[in-house]
């Protein structure tokens, strides 16, 4: 039993989640359940979705992600129907990012009591969309009231015969990603600068993949291969690469030869004043997927980004040389 005031075991209360970080957090809420141990082909805290095996050839994946209104999104730059879809969309991301596909979902909201009808209406037409896009199921949830913002939370369940996880790339691999990069990050800035002098086309594609983004599905081509590390690309494709080092205890080095920057993250980091490599490396919200393999399939949407080594880190390899990747993805605390 804990006492106030007295030292715990566990936390110290006098350190804020903003001194340590979400990684930290996380690490310290993995030290909290160490004692519930889970069979030793299952996988818990630390990749895309939990992985829980039930019976042999088919393991379930679990995921869950929450929108928090000022954080993840502002009702002013979305509709409720956009937002609706990207809630399940970043979820089934998750779930592609293991190499499953998505079956089911529950949906849990906080709304605020002087929230228009229509609104939620229109959140559920956009999640069904997606739902219909992405043939999840929707079977349930919860919603309740709440005097602060507006919080959706979405847990999805998908199927794999064979998980991918992020901590199976080995040096020689080659680094994989599908594209584009930055263009989310593009589209925010879009979206908080509508008078800008950009393309109005270049604009409201980026605008779109920022409100509505398309996950793709995990290619059936990659089934076949012996191994294959993955993750998807939510925060940012810099980010992605120093997950896989650490996950996989190798060095993954990006090629910015190998980098094809969409001309519309190229046109509006331009009229922001903004390096577009930035954007690329640490915009974030794009949702596309991230690995590391022997042999890459053609006709897959992956193109080869960089290479594994032995070593640690993630390093980003240029005309000038080798330089060290250092994090600049979006923190929450």
């Amino acid at each position: 039993m804990f006492y106030p005031g007295r030292e715990h075991s566990l936390l110290n209360y006098g350190v804020k989640l903003s001194d340590i970080g979400e990684s930290q957090a996380i690490e310290r809420l993995r030290v909290a359940l160490r004692q519930l141990a889970l069979p030793s082909d299952w996988v818990g805290i630390g990749d895309d979705a939990a992985v829980c095996q039930t019976e042999p050839g088919l393991a379930v994946l679990t995921t869950v992600d929450m929108l928090v209104e000022e954080v993840h999104f502002k009702r002013s730059t979305i509709a409720p129907g956009d937002l609706g879809w990207k809630a399940l969309a970043v979820n089934v991301s998750d779930i592609f990012g293991m190499g499953g596909v998505p079956r089911w979902c529950v949906v849990a909201l906080a709304l605020p009591g002087e929230l228009k009808v229509s609104w939620l209406e229109e959140f559920y037409r956009g999640l069904a969309q997606a739902a219909l896009a992405y043939d999840t199921r929707i079977v349930g949830g919860d919603t309740v009231g709440t005097p602060g913002p507006i919080v959706v939370s979405l847990s999805v369940i998908g199927q794999a015969q064979k998980p991918r996880l992020r901590s199976e790339a080995c040096p020689g691999d080659l680094l994989v990603a599908t594209g584009p990069h930055g263009l989310a990050r593009a589209g925010h800035w879009a979206l908080e600068h509508p008078l800008a002098a950009v393309s109005h086309a270049m604009a409201e594609l980026a605008m779109r993949s920022q409100a509505r983004p398309a996950p793709p599905g995990y290619p059936a081509t990659l089934a076949a291969l012996p191994r294959l590390a993955l993750l998807d690309d939510s925060d940012g494709l810099g980010r992605s690469m120093t997950l896989l080092a650490e996950a996989s205890g190798v060095a993954v080095v990006l090629q910015t030869n190998r980098l094809k920057i969409h001309p519309a993250v190229a046109a509006i980091a331009h009229a922001a004043g903004s390096d577009p490599l930035d954007w690329v490396l640490w915009g974030g919200e794009d949702y596309g997927l991230v690995g590391a393999t022997p042999d890459l399939p053609s006709a897959t949407g992956f193109r080869v980004i960089g290479k594994v080594e032995m070593g640690a880190g993630a390093w980003l390899e240029d005309s000038t040389g080798r330089h060290p990747l250092t994090n600049h993805a979006f923190r929450h605390f």
